[in-house]
């Protein structure tokens, strides 16, 4: 979890979210969250974060990681109201959803290949129909 300002800077940080960039909480405190945890001088289009800051209301968008491990992460973003109805700050929620992404493709694979495995399984059906009356008609010509 993250607390980001209105600028982009981080605030606070859990360990965790310092441990995905290998910096201590302390040594993220103002840094651009875009530049640490996308690899940019700016928020990327989908960023939770300009969006909660543009709308007001939370945000949610799939992420893959910038450091090139295709990790792939659910962020969510909520905003932290101040005076006079101003967002003072987001609270940006990163949860690592990798693992479920791969077992969700190889349950894919494995329906392609189970329908593939049925239609290989109606086709062999029909064949057979067709060659016991191409046997049978040989059996009475001969």
């Amino acid at each position: 979890m993250i607390l980001v300002g209105p600028r982009y800077e981080v605030r606070r940080v859990n360990r965790a979210g310092a441990a995905f960039v290998g910096m201590t909480p302390e040594e993220l405190i103002g840094k651009s969250c875009c530049q640490l945890f996308c690899g940019r001088p700016d928020p990327r289009p989908d960023c939770p974060v300009a969006q909660v800051l543009r709308s007001g209301r939370p945000a949610a968008v799939e992420v893959v990681s910038a450091n090139g491990d295709a990790r792939t992460f659910h962020v969510r973003g909520y905003p932290v109201s101040g005076e006079q109805n101003g967002i003072r700050a987001v609270v940006e929620h990163r949860r690592d959803i990798t693992e479920v992404k791969q077992s969700e493709e190889r349950l894919i694979q494995v329906e392609k290949l189970r329908a593939l495995g049925e239609l290989a399984g109606g086709i062999a059906h029909d064949f057979n129909n067709v060659l016991a009356v191409v046997m049978g008609r040989a059996d009475l010509l001969a």
